[in-house]
Order: structure tokens, then sequence, then C-alpha cells
């Protein structure tokens, strides 16, 4: 028992000086798991959880029906009214909200996460799919299944990156905003 806990507790060891030592890790896709009390190894995966959409407020954000707030990662859509309301809504802003609603409101979807958790607002930041990913790297099924990419396709959205490299998609979605 005690030489398997000895070799959990080196394993985490190792796995730690791993993570300081690889540039490429994303703190905020990091997955932990307890192997028991005294030892915890760490791996670095985006995830996906399904959930289902209780409310949109516009073309980029939504609320879950847990009541949590997601952003759309990569995309900015016009702003609604004060509130969410019609009334002092940016041109096209409508119709975005209309288009995010018709495909997810009531919907489950599929949550993917990457980079920075949250934003100053405190809402998650994620891309959205509408039907569960099979290979969230592969172009023809981003394009045909996720809310962010197709935001962009219909001409709903622009591009909104803060900080370069945040966006995975970044080549596509900038290919997809430009044919719209």
């Amino acid at each position: 028992m005690r030489r398997i806990l000895l070799l959990l507790i080196a394993a985490a060891i190792i796995g730690s000086a791993l993570y300081i030592a690889d540039p490429m890790f994303n703190a905020a896709t990091q997955t932990t798991v307890t192997v028991n009390a005294s030892a915890t190894v760490t791996d670095t995966v985006n995830s996906i959880e399904s959930a289902i959409v209780a409310r949109v407020i516009d073309g980029d954000t939504i609320v879950l029906d847990t009541g949590e707030r997601v952003r759309l990662t990569g995309v900015d859509a016009p702003e609604m009214g004060e509130h969410g309301a019609d009334e002092g809504a940016e041109p096209g802003a409508i119709e975005a909200k209309q288009f995010v609603s018709n495909l997810v409101l009531g919907q489950t979807i599929w949550l993917e996460s990457e980079g920075r958790d949250r934003d100053r607002f405190e809402r998650l930041r994620r891309y959205v799919w509408i039907e569960e990913p099979n290979d969230t790297d592969d172009p023809d099924e981003i394009a045909s299944k996720m809310l962010n990419a197709m935001l962009l396709a219909e001409g709903h959205a622009v591009i909104m990156i803060i900080n370069s490299g945040e966006v995975r998609h970044e080549a596509l979605f900038r290919e997809l905003e430009r044919n719209n």
C-alpha cells in the first residue's frame, strides 16, 4: 500500500513538473482527477458538457436552465436594448436574437470550454454546439453544428477576439465572416 501511495505521489510530482515546463498548457482547460486523498493527476483537455437553454438574451448571450449565463466565444452580435428590450436595440440585434432563439431556446446544447473560463461579467465563455460534435476541429462540423460559427456565416455577428490566440478557430471564423 505504501509503495502504491509513493508511486502516485511521484506521478503527481512528475505531472506537475511537466505542467510547469509545458508552454502550451492552458490552465482554463485543466481537468483534475483525484486518485486518492494524497495524490492528484492533472490532464489538459477541452471539456464538453450538455445543457438546456432557458433564455436568449441576445445574439451572443444565453441563459441555461441552471441560471448560468453563457457568452459565445469569439463572436460579437449587436446588442439588444436595455434589459433585452427590442426598443433601443442596435441594428440587426432583433434578427440575431431570433436566429439564436430558433436554434437553441428550450433545446439541449453542448458547451465546449477553451481559454479563459469567464468574461469580465462572470459569464461562462463557451463554444456552443447545437448538436453533439464528433470532431471539434473539423471545419465542416464547426460550420454546420457550432452556433458561434453559424452566427458569423449568416451575418448575425462579427468576429471578436480580445486576446490574440484565445480562439483556436480564428482562421475559420474569419473565413466564415468574410464569406457571408
